[in-house]
């Protein structure tokens, strides 16, 4: 039987995949997508803050993951989300759409997903960071961003160079590191309370109702929780609403690990993500062999 299926392929979840292997073990990657990498897939940003990957995009380094993943006979089953787990006295099985795979243990490697809020993606609403505000044309057009955090300072930044007629930053609170919030013009900034009406893209603020031609929503991320876990969701959520774990990326519930942003352990970032892999396998190692 499998050591561990392991539900998402981002850079936590190969991580583990991979060290599962070098250990020894046998791990399966559930991916929902049809490529590795998780949001680095899709990311046009280089991971300059990466020790050795320097001038990297987000989707070149990707391509280097699943290369890693491939070359190690890693079984991977794109384009798959689970729909049930269901626990066993010898551990889980695994329940996707045409196939069942039975393990010792799960790791949950979900990752995060953009914090939406009463917002819905269309043409003119961005929702979260990433590709398409890379490749949208903000020249001459009047641009709200809602959120004070890193994100929102940097793809300020991003957008101003194509010369929008305009570029608002609305935030309830500023987040943003102070390097980065330099680039923001305090001009450019209003603080809550407004209100954003999406379909009409206007926002009001102090009595002022201004209109825009996109409206770009970065208010951080959430935990992608996975459906076939809803059952113990109670269980496995913190405070926060990300999956509870211990040091060793252990949940609450026996078999079941998390590691990544969707336990948000530590810092969010690659390098964290795939150090829980590391810590899970190892955990993952020390449990079997007690078997």
């Amino acid at each position: 039987m499998n050591a561990a299926v392991i539900i998402g392929g981002g850079p936590a979840g190969c991580q583990c995949a991979l060290w599962l292997s070098m250990l020894g073990y046998k791990a399966i990657i559930v991916e929902q997508s049809d490529r590795l990498g998780g949001l680095q897939a899709s990311s046009p940003y280089q991971n300059n803050w990466m020790l050795g990957v320097m001038h990297l995009t987000g989707r070149e380094y990707a391509k280097h993951i699943q290369q890693h993943i491939e070359w190690m006979n890693i079984p991977v089953f794109f384009n798959q989300t689970p729909t049930h787990i269901q626990s066993l006295s010898t551990g889980f099985t695994v329940q996707l759409s045409d196939k069942v795979i039975d393990a010792y243990n799960v790791v949950i490697a979900t990752g995060v997903k953009p914090c939406r809020d009463y917002f819905s993606e269309s043409a003119d609403t961005i929702i979260g960071p990433g590709q398409r505000i890379f490749d949208f044309d903000f020249a001459n057009k009047r641009v709200a961003i809602l959120g004070g955090g890193d994100n929102a300072a940097e793809n300020y930044d991003l957008i101003q160079q194509q010369k929008p007629t305009a570029c608002h930053v609305y935030t309830r609170t500023i987040r943003a590191r102070k390097s980065l919030w330099g680039l923001v013009h305090p001009e450019d900034v209003y603080l809550f309370p407004y209100d954003v009406d999406q379909a009409a893209k206007t926002i009001t603020h102090q009595g002022e109702t201004r209109r825009y031609d996109v409206i770009i929503v970065l208010y951080g991320w959430e935990a992608n929780f996975p459906s076939c876990l809803l059952s113990l969701e109670s269980v496995l959520r913190d405070d926060r609403g990300f999956i509870a774990t211990d040091m060793y990326c252990r949940t609450p519930v026996a078999g079941i690990y998390a590691i990544g942003e969707v336990a948000n352990r530590m810092h969010p970032c690659v390098t964290t993500a795939m150090a829980d892999g590391v810590v899970a396998a190892k955990a993952i190692q020390e449990d079997m062999d007690k078997k």
